[in-house]
């Protein structure tokens, strides 16, 4: 029944994706600005073909495919578990996400992180805030489908890249939450990270904030990806 309604799911978001990108909050927030249409129209152009191959089961065979391949991959630990829940905990299923530690193609020996579908590659063990930021990856996945490759392309591409102007800019997008939506994949993702650093009393990645502001964060987090349980 779960595998039914993950392909209901998939094609209601092509059908959506053709018919009503406008629905999608991300297109949404490029059509509401002049300068976004020509950014959009990449998008829907690019998304389609990878949202027709979600409903012929891309995530399956690249999930048959890192089973086979990535054996080691291990499942998350049960502290790992309890940091993530509080955020993620009914919006991304944990239980399904792997973590190949040994994973030494593009991670240029561990510089990097990536996400393929529900496996995280890395070169030994993350830290909190960075498989945070990764597990977002996950949960952009199973909201956006496999269009969440093109966007974190996207994101890479930009000026921005990750940088999302701090807490000082959360404040003045919180101001018109739809703003938010304007945020790339990476950058959304370092919100998350960046409030994690915060938990644990660190100085986050991007701007100057404290944990006073933890609370604009939640907001943030909540605006974007949606309510826990």
């Amino acid at each position: 029944m779960k595998s039914r309604n993950a392909y209901a799911a998939r094609l209601k978001r092509l059908i959506r994706h053709i018919l009503f990108p406008w629905m999608d909050p991300y297109l949404a927030a490029l059509l509401a600005y002049p300068v976004g249409w020509g950014l959009a129209l990449i998008h829907y152009i690019a998304e389609l073909p990878l949202l027709v191959l979600d409903c012929l089961g891309m995530p399956e065979f690249f999930g048959y495919l890192q089973a086979r391949f990535k054996k080691d991959a291990r499942p998350l630990l049960a502290r790992e578990c309890a940091e993530a829940t509080p955020i993620f905990s009914g919006l991304v299923s944990l239980q399904k996400i792997r973590i190949d530690e040994d994973s030494r193609v593009g991670t240029h020996n561990g510089k990097y992180a990536y996400v393929s579908y529900y496996c995280i590659n890395c070169l030994g063990r993350l830290s909190i805030p960075v498989l945070m930021h990764e597990i977002v990856h996950v949960l952009q996945f199973e909201q956006a489908g496999s269009s969440y490759l093109f966007r974190n392309l996207m994101a890479h591409l930009s000026k921005a890249k990750y940088n999302y102007g701090g807490v000082k800019r959360l404040r003045q997008l919180l101001k018109n939450p739809r703003k938010l939506h304007l945020l790339n994949y990476e950058q959304r993702a370092d919100i998350v990270s960046d409030y994690y650093l915060l938990l644990d009393g660190m100085r986050p990645e991007w701007g100057s904030a404290t944990k006073e502001d933890l609370p604009v964060y939640r907001e943030a987090i909540l605006e974007l990806f949606g309510k826990p349980g």
